[in-house]
């Protein structure tokens, strides 16, 4: 179900707020639920009423609350602190009687990209002979590399977030096999019968074209650990220059 997003103080920092007890219209027969009115939604900003005779502390007592924070734009780096009023409560005749705060930190976690961010720019994978590509996937090593985050920015008493990528070809690289990481060469290779594979650091394949989980934050540089290689994906190969290129974009949850 959507609910309204209410914005908070800090940019970037929504919240939803769904109602429970005694606001849902549960056990309508009681005297202490509040009916929403017709098409309306049991959340924030909420319209409905009490329309029978009941004791008010019962249904304070009774309120049950769900809170969603909800991402609406760019937050700022470092630590974020919302402590404000989300909303409030009024009776006839009383005034107000409900006073809902939230209290709250929310940590941006985030780490830069330097120029040098790549440990080989291009990656080089080696030259092979014709023979080392009996049948695929061939008998091309894998060659390791990493990706290095600079200035990683979390939460200083335990770090939660995790670092993402996600990789796209480019320059004529294209998809082979997405789950098993394989791409093909560049539109001015001249091999052919030869695609690359991406691995994670433990030899299992680096899917392609969706964000996978690398390695949770460290505070401060965070180095994402991969290897690749050449894979025969076809039964002859011809002999020739033999490039992939690939782009990669790096979030954090």
């Amino acid at each position: 179900m959507q609910y309204p997003v209410l914005q908070t103080r800090v940019p970037g920092i929504g919240v939803t707020i769904a109602l429970g007890t005694p606001y849902d219209g549960a056990l309508v027969a009681t005297s202490n639920r509040f009916i929403a009115d017709p098409g309306t939604l049991t959340a924030i900003p909420y319209r409905g009423g009490l329309r029978r005779h009941t004791v008010f502390a019962t249904q304070v007592g009774d309120m049950r609350v769900k809170l969603t924070l909800v991402k609406t734009g760019p937050i700022a780096p470092g630590p974020q602190t919302i402590d404000e009023e989300l909303f409030h409560g009024i009776l006839d005749q009383m005034g107000k009687v409900l006073d809902f705060r939230l209290k709250t930190t929310v940590n941006h976690a985030q780490c830069s990209l330097r120029a040098d961010a790549v440990s080989a720019d291009p990656v080089q994978l080696g030259d092979y002979s014709l023979t080392d590509f009996p049948a695929p996937p061939g008998n091309a090593r894998t060659v390791p590399f990493h990706i290095r985050l600079n200035d990683c920015q979390d939460d200083g008493n335990a770090s939660a977030a995790t670092a993402y990528i996600r990789l796209d070809g480019i320059r004529g690289s294209a998809p082979v096999d997405r789950a098993l990481g394989l791409f093909s060469l560049t539109s001015n290779s001249t091999a052919t019968g030869i695609g690359i594979q991406m691995q994670r650091a433990d030899g299992t394949p680096m899917p392609l074209e969706q964000e996978v989980p690398v390695k949770r934050l460290n505070i401060g540089i965070t180095q994402l650990d991969f290897q690749a290689r050449f894979y025969q994906t076809a039964a002859k190969v011809t002999p020739g220059l033999a490039e992939g290129a690939l782009n990669f974009t790096v979030s954090y949850q």
